[in-house]
């Protein structure tokens, strides 16, 4: 079964979670990038990423578009 994750501030991830989603929290764009990259070599096969948080991590979302 292929995994999926949400990645976000606290406060918008929380509802995932309370739906049995993987999740996990940042603070910022730069956070968001690093968490893509982690997810992505632990062969995540879906990462939400919440739009508050997607600023500051646009070099490393485009290489993985």
């Amino acid at each position: 079964m292929r995994k999926i994750a949400v990645v976000g501030d606290t406060d918008s991830i929380m509802g995932f979670k309370a739906a049995g989603y993987l999740t996990f929290a940042v603070k910022n764009g730069k956070e968001a990038g690093e968490m893509l990259e982690k997810l992505a070599d632990e062969d995540y096969a879906i990462v939400f990423i919440t739009e508050n948080v997607i600023e500051g991590a646009g070099d490393i979302l485009d290489s993985y578009r």
